[in-house]
């Protein structure tokens, strides 16, 4: 889908290379994934490329935002009655944001415990 747009993908992120994976195919080793959206990740070699500690810092801020989001998506989603006096639409945007932040939240795990075994 995107192997047309290799180069444009390239330039804009300001990668030395650049390798459009196909659906299902295996993730490349030594890398950092990183969360873009639902369908889109990018990867970033770590080896020798990144500060580990401080990519961990930087990844924890970004938790602690998620986390906050993700909380105060809860409240909205958990008030008395929510069903009935939040029209539907609105109820299915929320939704659809905690469903996000909950994935986007497990990335951001996910690439921590990975970044610990290169400290």
């Amino acid at each position: 889908m995107f192997c047309a747009e290799k180069l444009v993908i390239q330039a804009q992120v300001k990668s030395g290379e650049t390798i459009i994976l196909k659906p299902g195919e295996k993730e490349p080793e030594g890398v950092l994934k990183g969360f873009v959206n639902e369908s889109i990740f990018s990867f970033v070699k770590i080896e020798g490329a990144v500060d580990v500690k401080t990519e961990i810092n930087r990844l924890e801020k970004r938790a602690a935002q998620l986390n906050k989001q993700l909380a105060g998506t809860k409240q909205k989603m958990s008030i008395p009655n929510y069903e009935q006096k939040v029209p539907e639409n609105v109820r299915a945007k929320n939704q659809v944001s905690f469903d996000e932040l909950t994935n986007e939240c497990a990335e951001v795990e996910k690439q921590m415990l990975l970044l610990t075994k290169y400290l």
